[in-house]
């Protein structure tokens, strides 16, 4: 199956397969439940911003003000008490967990098809799994 378009096919139906799994299927109710819910927006979105001028401040030199911190712990908080944010925060755990695997199982096969068809090669899958982008389906990519 070295065809480019077979492969594709079989992506296809591997995605379609996983948006039934139950760690999908939650994942995705979880970021539309996020979306509807402007309360957990907006404290997510006040974190992002305290901790990006933090950040910032850290970057230039400058001193971080006790008051800053503060400010960094109460939006924490807020996220850390919201029933929605919480419930995303899980069920992204749970659904990148569940690529992880996917992504592990698929990079064996290619160690298993690269050890067959050329054995002093074997270790090529090892670099293949370091050299693998990691992705991010954190709460920002919701909006």
């Amino acid at each position: 199956m070295d065809d480019m378009q077979d492969i594709l096919n079989l992506a296809q139906r591997l995605g379609r397969r996983i948006a039934q799994h139950p760690r999908a299927k939650a994942y995705l109710e979880a970021q539309q439940a996020l979306r509807d819910d402007l309360e957990a927006r907006a404290a997510f979105d006040a974190f992002q911003k305290q901790l990006e001028h933090i950040r910032n401040l850290e970057r230039s030199g400058k001193p971080v003000e006790v008051a800053e911190k503060r400010k960094l712990e109460e939006c924490e908080q807020r996220i850390a008490s919201n029933p929605t944010l919480k419930r995303f925060m899980r069920a992204q755990a749970d659904y990148v967990e569940l690529m992880s695997r996917v992504e592990r199982a698929m990079q064996e096969g290619i160690g298993q098809a690269a050890s067959q068809s050329h054995p002093a090669t074997s270790g090529a899958s090892d670099a293949a799994k370091q050299a693998a982008p990691s992705r991010g389906n954190g709460p920002e990519n919701v909006h």
